[in-house]
């Protein structure tokens, strides 16, 4: 799909995270979700996706996984995002999608928290923090 509608896509994922205790299947729902809304808001043909992982250290030695899903894509207003946060039935694929109150809720029960910040025109960039467990 990817490559049919010539949309780049930059994968950088940061070599210190070998594992993390994290509900994989969920945690795989929430970048499939927030993937798929990057790829509706791009243009038929074009645009760029980037998805990147880190470590962020603070000075209370409080260790998190930082984890952002960015496009190039038509962007909203925060009251558009905000309504957003609502489940929705997905008439592309006949399947409920999670939306983005699960997917929400899903990084939360992570102990982690989401955050959208958008521009019309300019894009999207979401960004996941969740407290890295090695145990």
């Amino acid at each position: 799909m990817f490559i049919q509608r010539g949309v780049s896509v930059e994968l950088q994922i940061a070599p210190e995270i070998e594992y993390a205790v994290v509900d994989r299947l969920k945690l795989r729902e929430v970048l499939g979700e927030l993937v798929r809304n990057a790829l509706s808001a791009l243009p038929e043909r074009g645009g760029r996706i980037g998805i990147r992982s880190s470590i962020n250290k603070d000075v209370i030695h409080h260790t998190e996984i930082v984890i952002e899903v960015a496009d190039d894509g038509t962007g909203s207003e925060q009251p558009l995002i905000n309504r957003a946060f609502a489940t929705f039935e997905d008439s592309v694929n006949q399947r409920p999608s999670v939306g983005l109150r699960l997917t929400k809720a899903i990084v939360e029960q992570h102990g982690g928290r989401l955050t959208i910040d958008s521009e019309p025109g300019l894009g999207t960039h979401v960004q996941i923090r969740l407290p890295w467990r090695e145990e």
